[in-house]
């Protein structure tokens, strides 16, 4: 197979993976409802680090388009996982590719995930909430709520965005990477294995 047509293929196979881990979301019961723990940005790391950042982030669209006809908060939900994705799949993707070693791979994670939960801070203060207030119809009042109900002291948005939001971001990135660095290099042997 040609080797410009076998990373299309690849990359299609991997939104493909993606788009079926996004769908099995597990609820966590020390998080709000709308937190939920998936793997659909795994295959989207593999392909930052396969293909380059923009590999990833190609990957990641797909999903998150292929995602849309299913989501329960008329996309908003979706909108805000495929851009707090971003930093994640770009970060990695360029640092592995100036730096092509486990090391590489590692900082370029690292600071991808880092950079991801800060960004989700502000996305979701500035423009993930208040989609969720003029598109779904929720008010500010019960998306406090949801967070009160597992902390009762949380005071303010920004508050419950630092207390779960920021770690979970974090934590969910730093577990697709773990996951990622056992599975990476199987995978791309067998993508070498393909193209011959």
């Amino acid at each position: 197979m040609n080797k410009k047509w076998s990373k299309y293929v690849y990359m299609g196979a991997l939104a493909a993976l993606a788009f079926a881990l996004r769908r099995l979301e597990i609820p966590l019961l020390f998080l709000p409802p709308f937190l939920k723990l998936d793997f659909g940005d795994l295959p989207s790391l593999i392909a930052a680090f396969a293909f380059g950042p923009f590999g990833g982030a190609a990957v990641s669209t797909v999903n998150a388009l292929l995602n849309l006809p299913f989501s329960s908060t008329m996309g908003v939900g979706d909108l805000c996982a495929y851009l707090i994705s971003l930093p994640l799949l770009l970060c990695a993707g360029f640092i592995y590719k100036k730096h092509r070693s486990r090391g590489g791979a590692a900082w370029g994670a690292l600071i991808g995930a880092f950079a991801s939960a800060l960004f989700s801070l502000f996305l979701n203060y500035y423009v993930i909430f208040p989609l969720f207030v003029k598109v779904v119809g929720l008010p500010w009042s019960v998306i406090l709520g949801m967070y009160q109900a597992l902390i009762p002291s949380v005071q303010n948005m920004w508050q419950a965005l630092l207390i779960f939001n920021l770690p979970f971001t974090l934590a969910k990135y730093l577990l697709i990477f773990g996951i990622t660095l056992l599975i990476y290099k199987p995978v791309s042997t067998l993508f070498k294995r393909w193209e011959k």
